[in-house]
Formats: C-alpha cells, structure tokens, sequence
C-alpha cells in the first residue's frame, strides 16, 4: 500500500510494509487499562497487533490488556483516533488465536443474519 503525504510543501512517499494481512473482523473485547474496564470491538487483527473501536482514554505507548474471548493478550498502543487504535502484542498471537477470532466474526455474522 503506498501513502502520499505532503509536509511544508514537499511531497513523500513512503510505503507500509507488513509482515501478515490483515483479517477483519467484528468481534466484542474489553480492553484493562490500569484498574479500569472499558467496552471494545475488534476490527482486524493480525499475529503481531489489531485495530480496535473504543471509547477507552488510551493515549500512544500505553499498555493494556485486550480480552476477546479466550484471548487475554498485554500490548501497548501505536496509535489513536477518535473511537480507533492500533495496538501491538508484546508478544506475537498463534495462528490458532487469530482463527479463533475470525471463526467468532462468522458466527456474529450468521446471528446476525438470522436476526434479520
């Protein structure tokens, strides 16, 4: 993916390289910053990090711990905006941790549908 910029008049390009893709999915978390719990969603997810939707006041390099199902992972914040945050695991997921979030996201996905 290539991202254009420009700073003080110059234009830079700078390219973003990842190790995995990103899977995405919907899928409920909480998130445990110092003795407080807040509500999350797990947009997508990847073995080294994830993008999450909170309204936690989370700040960049600040730890935390995302719990999504069986998952309880400690990771510290890379980035935010308003609601999104991208945080990375202090220590890589298995494989088997981010297929179970996916196989959570499709199991949303069909309640869902038979809701409607």
């Amino acid at each position: 993916m290539r991202v254009e910029g420009h700073i003080s008049g110059f234009s830079r390009r700078t390219t973003e390289r990842r190790q995995s893709e990103r899977l995405r999915v919907l899928v409920p978390a909480t998130v445990e910053c110092g003795n407080k719990r807040y509500t999350a969603k797990v947009l997508n997810i990847v073995p080294t990090g994830a993008m999450i939707e909170t309204s936690a006041p989370l700040a960049p390099r600040c730890r935390l711990r995302l719990c999504c199902g069986t998952l309880s992972e400690m990771a510290v914040v890379v980035w935010r905006d308003e609601q999104r945050a991208g945080v990375k695991f202090l220590w890589p997921l298995t494989d088997a941790h981010v297929r179970e979030q996916v196989s959570r996201t499709e199991a949303v996905r069909t309640r869902l549908r038979r809701d409607e």
